[in-house]
């Protein structure tokens, strides 16, 4: 049987192979796990998680494998086929800063798409192993997309940030925002990690997360902790600012899957408050598919592991017609945070630091890739990035907020206004 799932990290996986069933939307995939007609389930939820999701139900289930060997990526020669435009993303971005303005949003995170044709087909399996060898740091998944409709397509890249983990009655979350590059010289990155701790605005951005997370998990649990200050850590090309979340749950027959769909998506991938910056990405952007949703499992407990889906390309199959058949397409996006100002013309100053698991080389009909790819490149010639970390089809997710923006209210959640939940219809304290 074909593998359907795979999560890997530190030479452990979980990995589901077969389907014996398949689901569009969490209800139907909870439904089948409290009945225990299923054993566990895996996939993906979408940006929207009450909307398309890719879940399914394995013929076989090994929560506890070995995980695939790491592989040094392939070379691949490819062409772009559709990007957004400079003039349409500086569009977006002129709008959504007028909503600004306005004070309908505090925040909102938004992406430049690029998609790449490749010379030929691509084993979903290749790629993970080469995820687990760019992104030893991270987490390397690969998701069929089938279940969604979209046979052949898949959702693979290297997750450095778990949204949530459960185990009995205990979850945890280790949220990611504000970041800032490793360097080579041992002074000249320190300088920068201290810069990280004390930027007003990265750890603003990063309170809006915590808070987020903890407003929408202390209802569910006894005890929650949630460290006060951040955390310093890196990912070996970035330092990043994290907060370890640890909560015990008041009923552990709440799944990791209520969760997943709970949290998804975080304002480090949305904005702020949330419902209205999705609303607004929607309205600017239009659906973003299973681009900045989640990826994970949950077994028949109740219990497992879901992962923000960033730093992922998504790969499927061009439409047989012409010299194209055979060859496979991939949307790429990769994160990317700015951080004040409010220049949307700007390129945001964070290089892709994680690999998609092709190299990829010049051809006669050139990669166009986005101007802000162009001026990326020169940082892997310095060293910033190791020599040949692989880049596919490159889109840019860059936050745009106020200029002058308050740290959030720990009391009153990250919000500015109670604004109705788009998944229950109820008010929401985003």
């Amino acid at each position: 049987m074909a593998t359907t799932f795979i999560l890997a990290r530190n030479g452990s996986a979980q990995i589901g192979t077969g389907s014996a069933a398949g689901f569009t939307s969490v209800d139907a995939a909870r439904q089948a796990l409290s009945d225990g007609s299923v054993p566990a389930v895996t996939g993906a939820l979408g940006f929207d998680t009450s909307g398309l999701a890719a879940l399914t139900a394995p013929a076989e289930w090994a929560p506890a494998a070995t995980a695939p060997p790491a592989r040094a990526p392939r070379p691949a020669t490819a062409q772009t086929i559709a990007e957004t435009t400079p003039e349409e993303h500086r569009d977006r971005v002129e709008r959504a800063l007028k909503v600004i303005d306005e004070g309908t949003v505090d925040k909102v995170v938004l992406a430049r798409t690029a998609e790449l044709l490749l010379d030929g087909a691509v084993d979903p399996a290749d790629l993970v192993s080469s995820f687990l060898h760019v992104g030893r740091e991270a987490t390397a998944f690969g998701v069929s997309l089938t279940p969604a409709g979209r046979d052949g397509h898949w959702l693979i890249g290297a997750s450095p940030e778990l949204l949530i983990r459960k185990q009995g009655n205990v979850v945890t979350a280790h949220p990611y925002a504000g970041s800032a590059p490793r360097l080579a010289d041992p002074d000249a990155d320190a300088a920068t990690s201290r810069r990280l701790m004390e930027s007003p605005k990265d750890r603003s951005e990063h309170a809006f997360v915590v808070n987020y997370l903890r407003t929408r998990l202390a209802p569910l649990c006894t005890e929650l902790d949630a460290p006060a200050e951040p955390s310093l850590e890196s990912t070996g090309e970035l330092w990043h600012l994290a907060t370890p979340i640890r909560g015990i749950l008041a009923d552990d027959s709440v799944t990791a899957l209520d969760l997943a769909a709970l949290l998804s998506p975080t304002p480090a991938v949305c904005g702020t408050p949330t419902a209205a910056a999705a609303d607004l990405i929607s309205e600017l952007e239009g659906p973003r598919d299973f681009y900045a949703g989640t990826v994970g499992w949950c077994d028949a407990n109740g219990d497992g592991e879901w992962l923000v889906s960033i730093r992922c390309p998504g790969t499927g199959r061009r439409p047989p017609h012409g010299h194209h058949v055979g060859r496979r397409r991939h949307r790429r996006r990769i994160g990317s945070g700015r951080r004040g100002g409010r220049d949307g013309h700007q390129v945001p100053h964070r290089p892709p630091r994680t690999g998609s698991g092709l190299t990829l080389t010049p051809t006669a009909s050139p990669c166009r890739l986005p101007p802000a790819v162009k001026k990326w490149r020169p940082a892997a010639v310095r060293g910033q990035i190791a020599p040949g970390t692989p880049l596919l089809a490159i889109s840019v997710r860059a936050a745009y907020r106020r200029r002058v923006s308050r740290a959030p209210d720990p009391g009153r959640g990250s919000g500015r206004r109670c604004l109705r939940d788009r998944r229950t219809g109820g008010p929401s304290s985003r």
